[in-house]
């Protein structure tokens, strides 16, 4: 009997303790799983393999090139630039002599071409130099026309001097007050002047002349040319002071003291403007 009320009790321990068991076992294997999953968050996923770089190809130094320096560039091209000035300065002086030449002779359009291209190839031959009309502009033209031609540009050339020495003293008697008689011996005394130191007009005429060849030359140095053109300077004052001297000596018989006192300072006002 006593076994009979005590059954039941010994049942819901039983099953109590089986619960408890059942409860144990499920949190166990709960903790487990869960520590399972926190083991493979946590381990580091296997590095992916590097893919190989690829190797550099071998630089290679590319050989310089050689530049020719600034003073080789420029010397050809100075060379042809000047040679350039040269060709069309010629081409230039050849119309202009062309152009004289059309005043004295009648030229034909094919004649004119002929000879605009032997002057031009004779200027550029003679540079230093005014032309005569030889060699193959005296075979286009012939003996004759280039005589008349010569002969006629002479006088031109003397009438164009004798104009400017009358212009000068026209203009010097207006300057002065002068009377037609002082005047007309003013004049004589300008040509006469000009006759006398014709030839070292010629002179500086020829060393410009030079000069302008010489810029054209490849080999001429700045300095050549500098000192040249201070002795072609130096010729221009030597010329003006002779003039001056020349006037200075026979004005005095010329001019009464007043015009000749007027005379010297119009002299060296145009001195100081030089």
């Amino acid at each position: 009997m006593r076994l009979s009320l005590i059954a039941p009790y010994l049942l819901l321990a039983s099953v109590t303790v089986l619960y408890i068991n059942e409860r144990s076992r499920r949190t166990t294997l709960d903790r487990v799983v869960a520590d399972l999953q926190s083991a493979r968050v946590a381990t580091p996923a296997p590095a992916e393999e590097a893919t190989p770089v690829p190797e550099a190809p071998p630089v290679t130094t590319p050989t310089p090139e050689v530049k020719e320096t600034p003073q080789q560039e420029s010397r050809p091209r100075a060379q042809s630039t000047q040679a350039d000035e040269r060709t069309a300065s010629s081409v230039w002086r050849a119309d202009q002599q062309l152009r004289r030449i059309s005043r004295f002779i009648s030229l034909s359009p094919v004649q004119k071409e002929q000879l605009r291209g032997a002057l031009a190839r004779q200027q550029e031959a003679h540079y230093s130099e005014e032309p005569r009309l030889e060699g193959e502009v005296r075979t286009l033209l012939g003996d004759e026309l280039v005589n008349q031609y010569e002969e006629l540009s002479t006088l031109e050339e003397r009438e164009e001097e004798r104009q400017r020495l009358e212009r000068d003293a026209i203009i010097l008697g207006r300057q002065l007050d002068l009377n037609r008689e002082q005047e007309s011996k003013v004049a004589t005394l300008l040509k006469e002047r000009a006759d006398a130191l014709s030839g070292t007009r010629a002179e500086i005429q020829n060393r410009s002349s030079q000069l302008m060849t010489k810029h054209f030359e490849t080999n001429s140095s700045k300095e050549d040319l500098r000192t040249g053109y201070e002795e072609l300077r130096g010729l221009q004052g030597e010329l003006k002071e002779k003039e001056r001297a020349y006037l200075s000596e026979r004005l005095r018989g010329v001019l009464t003291p007043e015009q000749y006192e007027k005379w010297m300072a119009l002299e060296a006002s145009r001195g100081e403007g030089e």
